[in-house]
């Protein structure tokens, strides 16, 4: 298993990764587009963190890197009982190399509670509701 960050070549290889974030988009309703995304890593606001086994591709996420913390903007992959464990120490690392205190995220309710067995703390609620 491999697992990498991407943030300059992100314009060259968003032909591939692209297709991971619009998966994670359409599962959340937060208003940013894939190229909003994107414009975030290139302009050094985000990075790309991919893992990958010897077939390709697992999940790839869109840490936002705000100054006291890592934010998990986007997360979506396949076998995530694969990758789950690994992306969660990745970012401890990360976060860790780079001085932050806290990791967050906003999940889905599915996702929130495997997050939360895994460690992670719910602080608040995002509620939505649809404008008639």
């Amino acid at each position: 298993m491999n697992i990498y960050s991407i943030t300059d070549t992100a314009q060259s290889e968003w032909h591939w990764l692209k297709t991971y974030i619009e998966r994670s988009i359409a599962r959340n309703v937060d208003g940013y587009t894939a190229e909003d995304v994107l414009e975030a890593v290139l302009d050094g606001q985000s990075l790309f963190m991919v893992i990958e086994d010897d077939t390709g591709p697992l999940m790839v996420a869109t840490i936002n890197i705000l100054p006291e913390a890592l934010h998990v903007h986007t997360m979506t992959g396949d076998k995530m009982s694969v990758w789950l464990h690994p992306f969660q120490t990745a970012l401890m690392q990360l976060g860790e190399v780079l001085g932050k205190s806290y990791i967050t995220s906003i999940s889905r309710k599915g996702m929130a509670k495997i997050m939360s067995a895994g460690g992670w703390e719910i602080k608040s609620m995002v509620m939505q509701r649809k404008v008639i």
